[in-house]
């Protein structure tokens, strides 16, 4: 079996959500949703540029001394935001450690919104590496731009979906 790739070049243009290309693009999420379960897209219209700066933003994360991702660990954040170590995480109970380092990061909360004054998961502040000081803008401009993108891929799904 193969992963579909379908284009999304065309689809919910804004101020359009029920054009003949975003009828065809739903037609094939639900198809490959129904058949492979996955699907790759293309031409989603994301800054390459963006992508590969971010690329950038990562390896500079990851190549910092211990002691630096540990000053801005996981285990210092209410909100799940943070670096994790190699070996921090475990899926499953029975089996070793995951190996693999992370880096968490999201939309900021400020310390009066509902959800972070409820104690909400993952809703909060981020923690940034004062070392990197470029990374904190360019991460939150890439979650926007990925926000975005899901939304329009949401709303392909729902009409994929027959729904509004």
């Amino acid at each position: 079996m193969s992963i579909p790739v379908i284009d999304l070049a065309g689809a919910l243009r804004p101020g359009d959500a029920h054009h003949a290309r975003s009828a065809e693009v739903a037609e094939q999420i639900r198809a490959a949703g129904e058949a492979a379960g996955f699907f790759y897209i293309v031409n989603h219209g994301l800054d390459a540029a963006l992508i590969a700066r971010q690329f950038d933003a990562a390896r500079a994360l990851f190549d910092l001394p211990e002691a630096d991702k540990e000053a801005i660990s996981l285990a210092h954040s209410r909100a799940a935001r943070g670096h994790e170590r190699i070996g921090a995480q475990t899926l499953d109970a029975n089996a070793h450690p995951d190996v693999k380092e992370s880096f968490y990061c999201g939309i900021e909360y400020p310390p009066d919104h509902p959800y972070v004054q409820r104690g909400y998961y993952s809703y909060g502040a981020n923690q940034w590496p004062a070392q990197l000081p470029w990374i904190a803008a360019q991460s939150l401009a890439y979650t926007e731009a990925m926000c975005a993108l899901a939304q329009r891929l949401m709303q392909l799904l729902a009409l994929s979906l027959g729904l509004p």
